[in-house]
């Protein structure tokens, strides 16, 4: 990893241990699976243009869409214009047509930040502004917060706090003091989350390398909570960077060409510790460097991190539209009629939602001691059905959702399950949406209650296992010279063994072979001097 050197001390050990990639990434993506979080400066945007904003965001080439469940925007001039918008995502071909949108900043720049987001998979818990946009010294536009909750996922599990920041553009003393400016109000701020806390920053950074104050302010460790990591690792000059021209998102049609990565997402250590709601890629792993012998440089297994519509052929020059390899032609060209001479392009990536589970017996009751209904002999067996199943709805979430693994283990020696399972195995696997059967088997040994506990255990943090008890009551053997079932064996069972043979009673059969004869008189004496 090529961290600068002051922060590479720091940051080594996190991002090692992070070095992860639980899902894969699909080359032809049609829509987000998971959730698409993407930043897009719409450069001035004051309204109209909605067949490119519709392009940009639900065009589809060679299977590919933007497609995302939230937009981190910057530059739209008034609350017509976020209508405008809105609208526009609403009415799309292929839009889910559930989109809102959250506080646009009110700063003295007239430009302002805003959210847009999907309310079927997201819900706005509420828009803070971090710190208001104003003269210099201070930042020059609102830096706005929107904490938010994945739909179905209650608590800290699904609730994730955006920043959305346009950070002073510029390179002078001055310019740079106030982006530092907004990164340091940006890390107080952060540090006021509960521990543990899912952030994303996404916006206009207007910064040309990762050793300018501001940047090593945002993924610095002073100990507090809100550091941040570049997921795709690839820290660095970034200005007219030939390395990387696969990443830059500035500018599509301006003089200038596309030469800058001023756009990006950065992301909490949450986001990819391996438990619960995941960054979907290898953030140990630095984004692939740009290669003309690549056919598609824009494309990295490893990461799901995109700038869209940069196929890495445009570096100092307006954004291809002929021959784009990413998004074609247009999209491409809609995407430059956007950026209106100096504007922007969007960054995404994708996010995979945790697992839930829940374990019930197969009619749906809860688990609990289940009783059998029926005596069962000593010896025999008591069966008991529960299905685990998981929760995550997969019709919504697609296939960015984690497995749910667990364990299933009889703790009593009494128990088995059954053996049609895969061979030795008790850990099993189940994606959204998914359930399965399980049969527990409880030899019942003797006269009364058997218990015998099963665990179902996940094999992830943050779960907990479900313990339930399968009780079978057994009944004695019968007990044969009793003849007079008065519990006990005396004189009268004799009498009473002489009458029933004569009357034909199947009592008299002590040898149970279906036939009274002198034999039954020998096995009548042996069972009754050998007791019950």
């Amino acid at each position: 990893m090529a961290w600068d050197a002051r922060l590479f001390q720091s940051t080594l050990p996190a991002l090692a241990a992070a070095s992860i990639t639980p899902f894969a990434i699909a080359q032809e993506e049609l829509s987000a699976d998971g959730l698409r979080v993407a930043t897009w400066n719409v450069t001035t945007f004051s309204g109209g243009l909605t067949q490119d904003v519709q392009n940009v965001v639900y065009g589809v080439f060679d299977g590919r869409c933007l497609c995302p469940d939230i937009i981190l925007a910057q530059e739209f001039t008034t609350s017509s214009a976020v209508s405008s918008f809105r609208n526009a995502l609403n009415s799309a071909p292929g839009s889910p047509g559930d989109w809102a949108a959250g506080q646009l900043g009110n700063s003295p720049s007239g430009i302002d930040v805003v959210m847009f987001y999907r309310t079927a998979k997201v819900q706005l818990l509420g828009d803070t502004v971090v710190s208001q946009g104003s003269g210099s010294p201070n930042h020059p536009r609102d830096l706005i917060r929107s904490d938010i909750q994945l739909v179905g996922f209650p608590g800290e599990l699904g609730t994730i706090s955006l920043y959305n920041t346009h950070m002073k553009a510029g390179t002078t003393t001055t310019d740079r003091s106030r982006r530092l400016e907004e990164a340091e109000e940006l890390r107080d701020d952060a540090a006021t989350l509960p521990a543990g806390r899912h952030i994303i920053l996404g916006g206009d950074f207007n910064m040309r390398s990762s050793t300018e104050d501001a940047y090593a302010e945002l993924i610095r460790n002073d100990g507090r909570n809100g550091r941040l990591f570049d997921p795709i690792s690839r820290p660095g000059t970034w200005n007219n960077s030939g390395s990387i021209r696969n990443l830059h998102s500035q500018d599509p049609i301006g003089g200038g060409g596309m030469d800058d990565r001023f756009d990006q997402l950065l992301i909490s250590e949450a986001l990819f510790d391996g438990v619960g709601l995941e960054y979907i890629g290898d953030v140990g792993t630095p984004f692939k460097l740009y290669s003309s012998s690549d056919p598609l440089p824009w494309l990295d297994p490893n990461h799901s991190y995109r700038t869209w519509g940069n196929d890495g052929s445009s570096f100092n020059s307006s954004l291809r539209t002929t021959g784009n390899t990413m998004v074609g032609p247009v999209i491409a060209s809609s995407l430059r009629t956007l950026a209106d001479n100096g504007g922007h392009i969007p960054v995404y990536f994708d996010l995979a939602v945790p697992a839930d589970f829940e374990a019930t017996a197969a009619d749906g009751s809860p688990l609990q001691a289940f009783e059998t209904s029926d005596p069962v002999e000593p010896g025999g067996f008591v069966r008991f059905d529960f299905v685990v199943r998981h929760l995550v709805d997969s019709e919504l979430w697609g296939n960015g959702v984690a497995d749910f693994e667990y364990t299933v283990t009889a703790t009593d020696g009494n128990a088995f399950l059954l053996p049609e399972l895969p061979t030795g195995e008790s850990t099993f696997t189940l994606s959204a949406g998914e359930s399965r059967v399980h049969s527990a088997f409880v030899t019942v040994a003797n006269v009364g209650f058997e218990l015998a506990p099963i665990r179902i255990e996940p094999t992830l943090p943050g779960f907990a296992p479900v313990e339930f008890t399968v009780v079978g009551e057994a009944v004695a053997d019968e007990c044969l010279p009793d003849i007079d079932e008065s519990g006990s064996l005396d004189i009268d069972d004799f009498s009473a063994f002489v009458t029933a043979f004569f009357a034909g009673d199947a009592k008299a059969d002590q040898n149970e072979d279906g036939v009274l004869d002198i034999d039954d008189f020998s096995r009548f004496v042996t069972n009754f001097f050998a007791g019950c």
